[in-house]
């Protein structure tokens, strides 16, 4: 006679209950490896996104372009897109080689005509600045890396001269500020100073910059791509995956780390769980015994002890998927400081402190692998209990 799927579902309830050692153990075990797998996964998912901020915000910002000398208007196209477009800011800079000159010492550089409260606002060079300040527009103020600085042996409040590429002079500044990002591009090669320093007739002759910055965890490919189709222009702007594919594939390869991780560890909890149920289900050989006297097929007794492992596994799996997001929370509130370890790391360039995120991957992949794990984990003591001969299963004493 076939058997309601209720009463199998009752009779998993109550030997649950009834086995609460085993429950407690085998549930134990999940919802530790569950917890620390979203703890993980948040973790890696912050350090990217740490990388992303410090990078972006470093110079290029989300999205990026290159304006031509006499193409079109910089600043037309930063009002067209601050505009019509959800854009937390856009930043105009205009750009030409010079080079730096202080009595018998002379560097080349890459100088920026910058907003100067917009870009210390917005950049990260503001929070490398190791002395003095940006450059207010109402000086003749530069700002430097310190390798620069270094080279020339001058520190801030020094004169520097400054002369164009093509051989223009633009006369002596002194230096308001130097900064340090610990990359010698920036440290060594490029310098800032106010856009109202520079006459309209040499801004015309320029290349420019646009830089577009976006609120936190927006879809900046979609709303590139969004602007991108409205502008008239045959230019794009491109988006900052593909300025940095380096950047790219280290957050690529992070993500597959993890996932690998995410497989050792339960694998490792898979192995105490299989363990867990062989113990308790050689405890339980007497009662498997009675149910196939009782007319329990060997498959009926395997399907309802997966049954059993279903339930504990389900609630074991959200339970530490809770407890994983709580933990979360937490270190989100006062964030994990690996500036020790990234002191030296370009992607760690404004700051080391990596908040944990919790998304949708986050949740879905620990649980899946928990739940399939535990699952797998608990076939071979089923089929132990349900291939045994029944006149040797009540016997078991």
């Amino acid at each position: 006679m076939k058997v309601p799927m209720r009463i199998w579902i009752s009779l998993a309830f109550r030997f649950v209950r009834r086995h609460r050692r085993k429950t407690i153990a085998t549930g134990g075990f999940i919802i530790i490896g569950t917890s620390v797998l979203v703890v993980m996964h948040s973790v890696t998912v912050g350090i990217n996104d740490t990388m992303i901020l410090n990078t972006t915000h470093l110079h290029y910002g989300h999205a990026f372009m290159e304006i031509s000398a006499k193409t079109f208007n910089p600043r037309s196209l930063a009002r067209h897109v601050a505009s019509r477009h959800d854009v937390e800011d856009v930043l105009v800079r205009y750009r030409f080689t010079a080079l730096l000159s202080a009595r018998d010492k002379t560097v080349p550089v890459i100088f920026y005509g910058v907003d100067p409260l917009r870009e210390a606002k917005r950049t990260a060079i503001a929070k490398r600045i190791i002395s003095g300040r940006y450059p207010k527009d109402d000086e003749k103020g530069v700002l430097i890396g310190s390798g620069a600085a270094r080279r020339l042996l001058r520190k801030d409040g020094d004169p520097v001269s400054v002369v164009t590429s093509a051989g223009v002079f633009l006369g002596t500044f002194h230096i308001s500020g130097i900064y340090s990002t610990g990359i010698d591009r920036y440290d060594e090669g490029i310098a800032y100073l106010p856009q109202a320093q520079l006459d309209a007739g040499t801004k015309e002759k320029l290349d420019a910059e646009v830089s577009l910055f976006f609120a936190r965890h927006s879809d900046i490919n979609a709303i590139t791509e969004k602007i991108n189709r409205d502008s008239p222009l045959e230019r794009k702007f491109a988006t900052w995956d593909s300025l940095m594919p380096d950047l790219v594939q280290l957050i690529d390869m992070n993500f597959v780390s993890m996932k690998i991780i995410m497989v050792l560890v339960f694998a490792l909890v898979g192995f105490g769980i299989s363990n867990n149920f062989i113990l308790t289900l050689v405890e339980r050989f007497r009662e498997f015994g009675i149910l196939k006297a009782m007319g329990v097929t060997p498959r009926e007794l395997i399907g309802l002890i997966f049954l059993e492992s279903m339930f504990i596994c389900c609630f074991a799996s959200l339970i530490g998927l809770v407890l994983g997001w709580v933990i979360t929370e937490t270190l989100v509130q006062y964030g994990i400081d690996f500036s020790y370890f990234t002191s030296h790391n370009r992607y760690f360039v404004v700051s080391g402190v990596v908040y944990p995120r919790i998304t949708m991957e986050g949740l879905y992949w620990p649980a899946v692998i928990a739940f399939s794990v535990s699952l797998i984990s608990s076939y071979v003591p089923a089929r132990i209990a349900g291939k045994r001969v029944t006149a040797e299963t009540l016997r078991f004493a």
